[in-house]
C-alpha cells in the first residue's frame, strides 16, 4: 500500500459537547511532502445537526465516507480485550461491535465489561494497551469514547463496507489492490508524541509551562508535516490540546502507513492494534 495522498487525524470525544471537543486535522501529500491544510473542531468542519454526541458521530461518519484514498487516524479504542469480548458472547471483532451496540450507553457497556473481566481486576487491557500503558477501553476515563466510537463510527462504516478498518481488514484491503476506500486506524496521540521524543503529558492548559510544552510539541510535529503559521497558531492557542492531538493523530497515522506494518500479537484479529506500532510488528508483505 503506497502512502496515501491524504491523511486525516481525529481527536475524538464522546462527551456531551463532542462537537467542540472533536478536532480534525487534514493533510495532503504533494511531491512526497505532507502538508497540513486544515485543523478545526467538528462544530466548524462537520456542522453536526445537534449538540449531542450522536449528532457528531453521524456527521463524522458522513465525512469519512467522502475520504476516498485517505488514511484516517482515530483517537479512540476500536475493540475490547479478548476475554471481555468473549464474555459478551463475541468471538470476532465485528461480533464485538454488535455486542457493544446492544447496550444503551457507555455506562451499561462498562458494567457488562466489568462483569466479564476475568479474575479480581476491575479492568482488563488489550495487548496494545499493555505495551503503551494506556487505559482499558472501558475504563471510566475513556468508556464514552470507546462506546460512541465503536457504535457510532466504526459499526456503521464496517457494516456498510465503505471503509477498511485496520488491522482487521488489512488482508482484504491488500487483495483489493487499488481500492480507494478510506483506511481507518486506531491511534493514540500521547504515544505518538512519546515516540517522537516530545512531551506526552502536561501540555494541556493555559499556564506558562503548558503553553511552552505545547509549543515544543508543535515544533516537533512540524518536523514531520508542513504547517502554515496560521494553522500552527490556532493549534498552539487551543489550551485543551485537542487540536494538537488531532495533528499528532495525523502524523502517527502517516508514520504507520509508511512503515507498512502488521501486528504480531496473538489476538490482533479481535483486539486490533494502536498505530503506529511500537513493537510486535512485521512487514505487511511478509
Amino acid at each position: 500500500m503506497d502512502p496515501p495522498d491524504r491523511v486525516v487525524g481525529v481527536d475524538f470525544s464522546g462527551a456531551r459537547d463532542a462537537r467542540e471537543n472533536v478536532w480534525i486535522a487534514e493533510c495532503e501529500r504533494t511531491d512526497g511532502e505532507l502538508k497540513l491544510v486544515g485543523c478545526a473542531p467538528a462544530s466548524e468542519r462537520l456542522a453536526p445537526t445537534g449538540t449531542d454526541p450522536v449528532a457528531t458521530t453521524d456527521a463524522l461518519v458522513s465525512f469519512i465516507c467522502g475520504l476516498d484514498g485517505t488514511a484516517v487516524g482515530l483517537d479512540f479504542p476500536f475493540s475490547l480485550p479478548v476475554p471481555v469480548a468473549h464474555g459478551l458472547g463475541a468471538t470476532t471483532w465485528r461480533e464485538t461491535l454488535d455486542a457493544v451496540a446492544t447496550y444503551d450507553d457507555a455506562s451499561a457497556m462498562d458494567a457488562a465489561c466489568q462483569d466479564a473481566t476475568p479474575g479480581d481486576r476491575t479492568y482488563a487491557r488489550r495487548a496494545c494497551d499493555e505495551v503503551l500503558d494506556s487505559f482499558s477501553p472501558y475504563h471510566f476515563f475513556v468508556k464514552k469514547q470507546t462506546y460512541h466510537g465503536m457504535v457510532g463510527v466504526l459499526r456503521p462504516l464496517a457494516t456498510a463496507g465503505v471503509a477498511w478498518v485496520l488491522p482487521f481488514d488489512t488482508e482484504k484491503a491488500r487483495a483489493a489492490g487499488s481500492d480507494s476506500r478510506p483506511r481507518l486506524m486506531e491511534t493514540y496521540p500521547a504515544a505518538v508524541l512519546a515516540r517522537l521524543g516530545l512531551h506526552n503529558e502536561r501540555y494541556k492548559g493555559s499556564g506558562q509551562s503548558e503553553c511552552q510544552r505545547r509549543e515544543h510539541n508543535l515544533a516537533g510535529l512540524r518536523d514531520h508535516v508542513t504547517a502554515p503559521d496560521s494553522l500552527a497558531d490556532r493549534i498552539s492557542a487551543d489550551a485543551d490540546g485537542d487540536a494538537l492531538d488531532a495533528l499528532a493523530a495525523a502524523v502517527g497515522t502517516d508514520v504507520a502507513v509508511r512503515e507498512r506494518v502488521m501486528p504480531q500479537t496473538a489476538d490482533w484479529r479481535v483486539e486490533g492494534a494502536i498505530y503506529p506500532l511500537t513493537n510486535g510488528a512485521v512487514e505487511m508483505g511478509s
